[in-house]
């Protein structure tokens, strides 16, 4: 145990060596941090750079005097390094870190923020040379307008590279405290391979700080994953409210909602070089084996971990687990990831087959030092019994189905790697038809039917509220968890109101539902106070959260863009 833990710097000195690189900066206002670096930092060694001071005649700390050479001198730094890191020792009391970071936020790219003891570990990157315009504009439910900005543009490196953005955002009324941007890496198919939580300026510029009214712009730089998969993703912002902590969903300038995320642009990731370290990887449970192709005496793979969260795991629910892979030499050949989930007998009773990270990484490509972030999604099926179910983890050969062999490390001998239990929970399940007060024959994606509503209009003015209650039937069990939306709209479709999200306030995934089964859903529609009387439609469907893209609808009865037309709500004028 260290003797003084808050200024135990091998932490902090591992978490920099697991993703630096030799062109890297490492910014020392005491010495002492150099001599730390020298002894725990393994070789190579980034640039080490010690603060300018003198001690005689007399003690003198350069930047601090001269704060026009220190911000000179700054930038001179981060043209000749890709990326500069600052261990702001915060116990001396001295503003010279504070100063140099305030500096370097303005000239860089501020990219991460931890606090290891007394020490606030910050990195900042270069700024990138190109930039492109991100699409439109947005609203964010009533609390803020994305009003335009720009992406940094040029290919990333996974685990060093940091995705540049410059936001305009404008409150559109006083913003609740703990109010945050969302963002997401997404694929093509909508999966969501990154994920940053972030108020302006690491929470130090709150947007509950900001005036009604007035744009501002925000930096923001987003550290990419290490393992993450080259190619290229699609990054996105959503807007998370601090009262309810629900994400509000985004409209375009037509006013047409277009799901919780608006799309900012593209970002190309490159794999590194040289690699980053293992640990570098977010592993949850470390149990490396190194397996051994079919008919191959060398071992060309180290599973890492894994990841998964704790606990049980109700039917219908997906089963998140994030594997970790590491490439020991040239694989040559591809591999498949099987997961499967066995119930006490040893029976397959769920399972996937894919290559490592859904295929866009696949082993075949890997050379040595080469580290995948590999995640799954299992979907519980609905059907599935009750009970403990053993998780086991390997990688075959997709030709001759043949296993890998363990040939060191954790399960030594076996072709299959043992990711411990889960406990599966079920969930009451109502087969009893319902006696809606409105009949309805909609059928959304062959899967779900609306069989009736109940409408509660006695207060649909400005500044009341619609109520409707769905009664719906699980023809089959739809193939993917769908969201479903309730849309008041007027005549040139222009929502006015709306209640969108997974049934059961994200409860009661569809994936859940057994053929047959009844579940009735109640939906509030807070109408704005500035609402225009007049006549207005109330639209209901299904869509796929990851992109919005709506559930085809058929039926006797009108439909519109892929919505039911349950029928006209009319708004009176505002009470004097």
């Amino acid at each position: 145990m260290p003797r003084y833990p808050d200024d135990d710097y091998r932490p902090l000195i591992a978490r920099v060596a697991a993703v630096d690189a030799p062109e890297d900066a490492v910014l020392c206002v005491f010495p002492w941090q150099v001599g730390y670096f020298r002894a725990e930092h393994p070789q190579p060694l980034p640039d080490l750079v010690l603060t300018p001071s003198q001690i005689v005649p007399q003690a003198v700390q350069h930047w601090e005097e001269d704060p026009a050479r220190r911000r000179r001198e700054l930038a001179d730094l981060l043209s000749a390094h890709p990326r500069v890191w600052l261990p702001a020792y915060l116990a001396s009391g001295s503003p010279l870190e504070g100063e140099m970071a305030r500096d370097l936020e303005d000239l860089g790219l501020w990219t991460l923020s931890e606090w290891y003891g007394t020490t606030n570990l910050l990195l900042y990157s270069r700024l990138p040379e190109a930039w492109q315009p991100v699409p439109g504009q947005a609203q964010f439910g009533e609390v803020m307008a994305l009003e335009g900005g720009a992406l940094g543009q040029g290919a990333l490196e996974a685990g060093r590279g940091a995705a540049a953005l410059t936001l305009v955002w404008r409150p559109l009324q006083a913003v609740p405290q703990g109010t945050r941007m969302l963002f997401r890496l997404r694929d093509e198919a909508g999966r969501v391979w990154a994920q940053w939580d972030r108020e302006p300026a690491f929470g130090l510029d709150p947007f509950a700080g900001w005036a009604p009214g007035q744009a501002r712009e925000v930096r923001v730089g987003l550290l990419l994953p290490a393992g993450l998969p080259p190619g290229t993703y699609d990054l996105a912002v959503g807007l998370v409210d601090g009262a309810s902590g629900r994400e509000l969903s985004a409209r375009d300038a037509a006013g047409q909602v277009r799901g919780p995320m608006w799309s900012l642009g593209s970002v190309q990731v490159a794999a590194p070089s040289p690699p980053v370290r293992p640990e570098a990887l977010p592993v949850g449970v470390r149990r490396a084996s190194d397996l051994v192709p079919p008919g191959e005496a060398e071992a060309a793979v180290r599973f890492l971990g894994y990841t998964r969260p704790e606990g049980p795991v109700e039917t219908g629910w997906p089963l998140e687990v994030t594997l970790f892979w590491q490439g020991l030499r040239e694989v040559g050949k591809p591999a498949v990831v099987f997961l499967q989930g066995l119930d006490g007998t040893g029976q397959v009773r769920f399972a996937e087959e894919v290559q490592p990270a859904r295929g866009r990484y696949p082993t075949d490509r890997w050379e040595q030092g080469t580290l995948c972030l590999d995640p799954h999604r299992l979907t519980v099926p609905a059907d599935l019994p009750p009970g403990t179910y053993r998780l086991i983890v390997g990688l075959l050969d997709p030709a001759t189905r043949e296993r890998w062999r363990a040939g060191a490390g954790a399960g030594r001998g076996k072709d299959a790697l043992d990711l411990g239990t889960v406990q599966v929970r079920g969930r009451p399940h109502a087969f009893e038809s319902p006696s809606p007060e409105h009949l309805a024959t909609a059928l959304f994606g062959g899967a779900i039917r609306l069989v009736g509503y109940g409408l509660d209009a006695s207060e649909a003015r400005p500044g009341g509220t619609l109520r409707l209650t769905l009664h719906w039937q699980a023809v089959q069990t739809p193939p993917e968890g769908w969201a479903a939306f309730v849309h008041l709209v007027d005549a040139a479709g222009r929502i006015l109101a709306q209640d969108d999200g997974v049934p059961g306030d994200g409860a009661l995934p569809t994936t859940g539902w057994l053929p047959g089964e009844y579940i009735s859903e109640r939906h509030m529609l807070p109408i704005p106070e500035g609402a225009a009387p007049g006549r207005y439609r109330l639209l209901v469907g299904w869509y796929r959260p990851e992109d919005g893209t709506r559930v085809p609808v058929e039926g006797a009865g009108p439909v519109e863009d892929r919505a039911w037309v349950l029928g006209d709500v009319v708004l009176p004028g505002k009470a004097p």
